[in-house]
């Protein structure tokens, strides 16, 4: 899982990908805990997702954190281009791998489905 900045972020998001973002302190042991998960999401959906980490000690966090209404450490934080009704979906605190598979699952799903019917 790469580490990215706000503006690497932006550049990803303008892809119409599937982009799943880790929000991670070195600090914070649950952080710890739960990257190696994202680590292994990133490794299982990456025909459809791009999965990436942000520092939430960074100073332009605090934007990012606004922009995604992210409140906790460690959250994750689920841009789908292809979900007309909830494009983005935010877990706060260490969330079980499946709940986390869950939602990438959905979200290839949406995109699988809408490639078949174009």
């Amino acid at each position: 899982m790469k580490r990215v900045d706000l503006r690497e972020l932006d550049t990803l998001l303008s892809d119409d990908r599937i982009v799943f973002i880790a929000c991670l302190a070195h600090w914070s042991p649950e952080s710890r805990m739960v990257e190696p998960v994202f680590d292994e999401l990133a490794g299982e959906f990456a025909a459809d997702v791009t999965v990436v980490a942000v520092d939430t000690d960074a100073p332009q966090f605090v934007t990012f954190a606004k922009r995604w209404h992210v409140t906790w450490v460690p959250s994750a934080v689920l841009i789908n281009p292809y979900d007309d009704e909830q494009p983005t979906r935010t877990w706060d605190g260490a969330q079980p791998k499946t709940e986390l598979r869950h939602g990438l699952d959905s979200a290839c799903a949406m995109k699988h489905r809408r490639a078949s019917v174009t």
